[in-house]
């Protein structure tokens, strides 16, 4: 669970039942991502092999030194006119476009926690390669609140106890596709995106949860007074000074 400023969210897990053409299309998506992912990471080594190079580290009467390139960002890597889209455009056909755009955001927060670290400064390992087998995960980092159909199940256990929901969520250019709906989305949370993952017993999928109904919380102004205010003298054992 993370609490935002003024909203909740939280990510539940589900089983997915694709039917035998939406497997092999999200095969294919993770195929066309992971060639993406490589491309994407691919240009950023070759920026970072030319430009790594200090200017103090060798002298710059023997060695020339070539002209600056521009780092590749984000923005230049998703925009259409990018040169892998004229000479790969067959990655790109059939695959939704804010799925491509969030899978390069996966490269470039990667590639940025290796030269310039996390906000504690710790940095990470030198991004890799991934092969088809490693790239098990893509996202839509928005989806409709209204994409996931329950239905009650009219038919009871041998007990007499109720029988799980039935449940459909209907994914961008997938289609609507079969959900294992072992626990109900509480009240008030709308759902604000999606990670589908292939794990070695099939596809599951994590909802992105959001209430934005959970009221801000403000600490109260308390005033100091001698009634409400405890004085406490820790002591001093050893006192060390030195002059320069």
């Amino acid at each position: 669970m993370k609490r935002s400023k003024d909203t909740f969210k939280l990510n539940y897990q589900y089983r997915i039942v694709p039917n035998k053409q939406q497997s092999v299309q999200l095969n294919e998506w993770l195929y066309k991502l992971c060639r993406i992912h490589n491309l994407m990471l691919e240009e950023r080594f070759n920026w970072w092999d030319c430009n790594r190079s200090p200017v103090n580290a060798c002298s710059i009467l023997v060695t020339h030194l070539p002209e600056l390139k521009e780092q590749p960002s984000y923005y230049s890597q998703k925009r259409a006119t990018h040169w892998s889209r004229e000479s790969h455009h067959h990655l790109y056909d059939g695959v939704h476009s804010q799925v491509i755009q969030e899978a390069i955001k996966r490269v470039e927060d990667t590639f940025n926690r290796f030269l310039k670290g996390d906000f504690k400064r710790r940095r990470s390992g030198k991004p890799r390669f991934k092969s088809v087998k490693r790239y098990r995960t893509f996202s839509f980092p928005q989806i409709k609140a209204d994409c996931l159909t329950v239905i009650t199940n009219p038919h009871k256990r041998k007990n007499g106890e109720a029988r799980r929901d039935i449940a459909d969520i209907n994914l961008p250019k997938i289609g609507q596709v079969k959900v294992i709906y072992h626990r109900s989305i509480p009240s008030g949370f709308t759902i604000k995106a999606a990670l589908i993952s292939r794990k070695a017993d099939g596809w599951y999928i994590t909802l992105t949860l959001e209430d934005k109904s959970v009221p801000s919380l403000t600490s109260p102004e308390i005033e100091a007074t001698e009634d409400n205010s405890i004085g406490i003298d820790v002591g001093l054992e050893k006192f060390w000074t030195s002059q320069v």
